[in-house]
């Protein structure tokens, strides 16, 4: 499945603002079990994070907030 960058910006921020959570509900027998998922969670933030990078919109009077990348999607 291919995402677009709009897409791939607005999960990125939804799994940065829950990554706590998420690693917090899931139980863990051990410290470096918790730090390992915490680790492939931030990979996987960085990841979507660099593929909704859009170069285009960097110009002066681009609308690149996160709320205009909510109203583009929404449209």
């Amino acid at each position: 499945m291919k995402l677009t960058k709009d897409e791939s910006r607005i999960l990125s921020v939804a799994l940065y603002e829950s990554m706590h959570q998420l690693n917090d509900s899931m139980y863990s027998q051990t410290k470096d079990e918790s730090l390992s998922r915490f680790k492939k969670l931030e990979a996987l933030f960085n990841k979507l994070d660099s593929a909704g990078e859009d170069n285009r919109r960097n110009g002066r009077t681009s609308l690149n907030s996160f709320s205009d990348t909510l109203k583009r999607y929404t449209k």
